[in-house]
């Protein structure tokens, strides 16, 4: 819960447990609100509505921009049979001309026609500018939580390569025993991960040597570690082991 005012005490104290734990955690209070929520949700259920042909006149490009089709992606090769069946769409934050290829990965978006999804950009660069500004607010918590200064992620989220990603499942039921996932078990690789779902089950984390399900309240995002804020915490924080498996058609 971000609270307007918390001791660092209980900073500590509650999020070091939540992270510490499972690398997983809820957040409520997080000021984020309910109807630009519920714009990105539509925004995405208009561009996956689309047809494949329009949809791939945005297939992603060289920086991991754009759309991604079903089964193109593949998580878990060494225990998936075929490709995750979710689709998605990749967007970072738009780098300026002097970023613009300094990394491999910043470079321009890939956006859908605006005719085809009516202000999908506009609404888009909105959301992903108020999670950035909630990420800067979380990484103060978390640095409290590693009893650090609260501006110890200041200088290494300057230039923040933020992506919000857009998934849609098809509905295939999974069937872990032959090697079939919605999403494959995986790991995230960056700093942590802020998920809006419609209310959907199908999220499992790896806890205790057992897949447990994600049961989310409305109005909150899941939370989880990455890989680079394992690394960074050294090791404190530690970044789980997650998929997605869909047992009834949706």
């Amino acid at each position: 819960i971000l609270a307007k005012v918390w001791t660092r005490r209980r900073s500590r104290r509650c999020l070091g447990i939540a992270v510490q734990d499972t690398a997983f955690f809820f957040l409520t209070g997080h000021g984020v609100d309910g109807a630009m929520s519920a714009r990105i949700l539509e925004v995405s259920r208009q561009f996956f509505a689309l047809s494949d042909r329009d949809k791939e006149l945005c297939s992603v490009n060289e920086y991991h921009r754009g759309y991604t089709r079903f089964g193109e992606e593949r998580l878990d090769p060494g225990n998936q049979v075929c490709g995750d069946t979710k689709e998605g769409f990749y967007c970072g934050s738009e780098p300026s001309d002097e970023d613009r290829g300094s990394f491999r990965l910043l470079g321009p978006n890939n956006w859908p026609d605006e005719h085809l999804v009516p202000d999908f950009r506009r609404i888009f660069e909105e959301y992903q500018e108020v999670m950035c500004d909630l990420g800067r607010k979380v990484n103060k918590y978390l640095a409290i939580a590693l009893n650090q200064e609260e501006d110890c992620f200041d200088q290494a989220v300057e230039k923040p390569m933020g992506y919000v990603r857009l998934l849609r499942y098809s509905g295939q039921k999974s069937q872990p025993e032959r090697g079939i996932f919605a999403a494959g078990a995986h790991s995230d690789y960056g700093h942590i991960t802020y998920l809006l779902t419609d209310g959907e089950p199908g999220l499992q984390v790896f806890v205790d040597n057992e897949w447990k399900d994600v049961d989310a309240p409305p109005g909150v995002f899941i939370c989880n570690i990455g890989d680079m804020l394992e690394r960074w915490s050294n090791g404190c924080f530690r970044s789980t082991l997650h998929r997605v498996t869909i047992y009834d058609i949706l």
